[in-house]
Order: C-alpha cells, then structure tokens, then sequence
C-alpha cells in the first residue's frame, strides 16, 4: 500500500484554550481596575446627590423669599405647602432621603443631611448665603 493514500490530507489543528494562569491573571486585573473605579462611582453619585439638593435649597430661598415680599408680614413660611405651588412647583425632595427645613425670615433654608464633617464640602448639603 502507497501511504501517502493513509495519510490525511491536512494535519489536524490543535485547539487549545486559555490556561488557568491566564484566567487567574485577566480576573486579577480586572479586579484591580474595579477597586479603583468603584469608588470613584460612590464618591461622585454622592456629589451629584448633594448638587441637586443644595439646588433645591436654592429654589427653596428663593421662594420663601418671594412669599416674604408679597405678604410683608416678616414672617417667613412654617410648612412647604404655603410654598407649593405658588411659588415652587412642586414639593423639593432631598435625593438622599434628607428633610428641609425653612427656618426663619433672613436665614437659608437646611437639609436634615448637612455636613459630613470631612474636607471635601463638595458632598455637603449646606447651603451657603
């Protein structure tokens, strides 16, 4: 017999798959990015939350102030309702599930949230006059 008949007539391919060394190394990196990113996440989510509350506070002043000029009274309002909807559209709500408070005539409206007391004011719901 000829054996050039017997041989395939192509070499078969190995197929050959990712080692364990390799998975174990690509869920590594994959590990270390995500623990330098995932923070950064938290810490502007919380960011944006207290941009929007302490433009909500804005929104509050500004129409508790309003209500000031037309009733004259030097009172200011007691209860969000007296605000809404003359004067804000709709009740303002804290995305961070804090409470606002009105206050008296002359000071600025808070969050229940405020300060967490760190040196980075920029997640602070304060607002600043």
């Amino acid at each position: 017999m000829n054996r050039t008949l017997l041989q395939p007539l192509r070499q078969p391919v190995s197929i050959r798959g990712f080692t364990a060394v390799e998975i174990v190394l690509v869920v590594a990196v994959v590990a270390m990015i995500l623990s330098v990113a995932i923070p950064q996440f938290i810490r502007s989510r919380n960011n944006s939350r207290a941009t929007l509350c302490i433009s909500n506070l804005r929104r509050i002043d500004a129409a508790k102030e309003q209500y000031l000029l037309e009733y004259r009274t030097g009172r200011a309002p007691t209860r969000m309702n007296q605000l809404v909807p003359s004067y804000i559209r709709t009740t303002p709500a804290c995305p961070s599930g804090g409470r606002y408070t009105l206050r008296a005539a002359g000071t600025v409206p808070t969050c229940s949230i405020g300060t967490n007391r760190t040196s980075d004011t920029r997640d602070d719901h304060v607002l600043a006059r």
